[in-house]
């Protein structure tokens, strides 16, 4: 009976470690950071201010920053090469969003830009802070930015020629009664 309960041991030992392995091997786990929620606005495009992106700031000043977006995802380049990322936080139609941006300055701090994105045909204003260790500036700037296409509701059903028959004094014959769905 012994002999009997030494190789169980090692067997179960084995068939745990494989249900285990099976199990890992089919969980696929990703971080909550590689979510991308869609959105109806469009903000991708180069921002624009030529006395600086920010009213203030550390290392040498920053007049450009060109946006990309996929879907609620914001990834941006600065003239200095700075690589920015955020999220549209709030999307408004197509008229506008708000969102938060982190990237860095030439002198190496950590900025955070928050703020709102207002929409008006193809040209697209950029406001809010510019947020420094130690201080807070006003972000302003400006894009032209390609709009989302406008819904369109689907194209009303055509009427369908229905004949029905009448009765009662027509010598004519039947009726044709146009009626709609």
């Amino acid at each position: 009976m012994n002999k009997r309960t030494n190789f169980q041991s090692p067997l179960n030992i084995l068939l745990t470690a494989i249900v285990l392995l099976l199990l890992i091997a089919g969980c696929e786990i990703q971080s909550g950071n590689e979510t991308v929620r869609n959105v109806t606005v469009r903000v991708a495009g180069t921002y624009v201010n030529e006395n600086g992106l920010p009213g203030r700031q550390s290392g040498a000043r920053t007049t450009r920053l060109t946006l990309t977006q996929s879907g609620d995802q914001l990834f941006g380049v600065d003239e200095h090469n700075i690589r920015w990322n955020g999220t549209i936080t709030r999307a408004e139609g197509t008229s506008g969003a708000s969102f938060n941006l982190n990237g860095s300055t030439t002198a190496g701090g950590r900025v955070t830009l928050t703020g709102e994105i207002r929409i008006d045909g193809s040209t697209a204003r950029m406001s809010g802070l510019w947020v420094e260790p130690g201080f807070t500036s006003s972000l302003s700037a400006e894009a032209t930015v390609t709009p989302a296409p406008e819904q369109t509701p689907p194209p009303a059903p055509e009427p369908t020629p229905t004949p029905t028959p009448t009765t009662g004094g027509s010598t004519n014959g039947p009726t044709l009664v146009i009626s709609n769905p």
